[in-house]
């Protein structure tokens, strides 16, 4: 079906081409529409450059077409041109400053270039307008939860939860918010969103580490396996393991096999390795403080 829609999508350019080139008595305002629905065509091809170089041609020829400007902010969405995209925006918002689909795009570009306290803000003067937005509700609980908000995350997951029940996306989020809060039934969630969605990589590891929480070691053990299996050069999993080992299996000999490949691939969470030498016994304590030590991750002090 996804072929078949492109084909349509292409004979749409194709047609549109042969007027535009057939088109020598046409407007300035009519030739600039028809590059705009040359602009949409590429666009839905996800070839946004190309939509681009379109919209770009009809705003040369018709400055008024505000809506290929937006289109030309989305075209650079697209292709990752964030900067761009943030330009165009920010003058279109000078004159449409209450523009909820303004702001929530702009609101995405500022996180796309880091701007993640920018972007919360942006999606709080959304919710200022529209306070029944379930997807601004959505997004401000993303942000709050990276910035480290968990009382805001918490409020904004449960009232997008409210005006759309059930969407997989929001019932995500509200799982992983309740897992960062330590809530009861935490678990019981990230085992659903985990069943509906299986390669979700993030849901799984919040799922092993709760497993280690609720003493479901053997689980825990399968769910981080499946992480390296997954991702066999990212630390952080085979640290999971390392922990697992440790804490759940008493497993010392697996663990600091684990913990060195995690180190050799550059885990540097201090935090987590001082959370680990809290739950372990002196002797395994002893064996990893070694191992961190041949690594350069423990003070000569410790």
């Amino acid at each position: 079906m996804i072929r078949q829609r492109s084909a349509t999508v292409a004979a749409a350019v194709l047609a549109v081409l042969m007027v535009v080139s057939c088109a020598s008595g046409m407007s300035r305002a009519d030739l600039a529409a028809e590059y705009f629905n040359i602009g949409n065509a590429f666009l839905e091809l996800d070839r946004a450059d190309r939509a681009a170089e379109y919209f770009l041609r009809a705003l040369d020829l018709d400055p008024s077409l505000r809506v290929a400007e937006f289109n030309l902010a989305r075209a650079y969405i697209t292709a990752h041109r964030y900067p761009e995209a943030q330009e165009i925006l920010e003058q279109l918002l000078e004159r449409d400053g209450d523009n909820t689909l303004l702001l929530r795009s702009y609101g995405y570009v500022l996180y796309r270039l880091g701007m993640t306290g920018e972007a919360a803000a942006t999606f709080e003067r959304v919710l200022e307008i529209n306070p029944s937005d379930a997807d601004a509700w959505y997004n401000r609980a993303l942000l709050a939860r990276e910035l480290g908000n968990s009382d805001t995350a918490q409020s904004a997951i449960t009232r997008a939860r409210e005006l759309d029940s059930g969407a997989p996306d929001i019932e995500r989020v509200y799982a992983l918010v309740q897992f960062d809060r330590g809530v009861a039934g935490a678990h019981e969630l990230l085992a659903e969103v985990h069943a509906r969605n299986p390669d979700d990589l993030e849901i799984l590891g919040v799922y092993a580490r709760s497993s280690i929480q609720t003493g479901d070691y053997a689980q825990a053990r399968d769910l981080a396996a499946e992480l390296v299996t997954r991702e066999p050069g990212n630390g952080e999993h085979r640290f999971l393991q390392a922990r697992v080992a440790f804490v759940g299996l008493e497993d010392p000999e697996s663990g600091i096999v684990s913990l060195r490949q995690a180190l050799e691939r550059d885990f540097d969470d201090e935090e987590a390795i001082a959370m680990l030498l809290d739950e372990i016994g002196s002797e395994e304590r002893t064996l990893v403080e070694a191992l961190l030590s041949d690594f350069g991750r423990l003070d000569s002090e410790e």
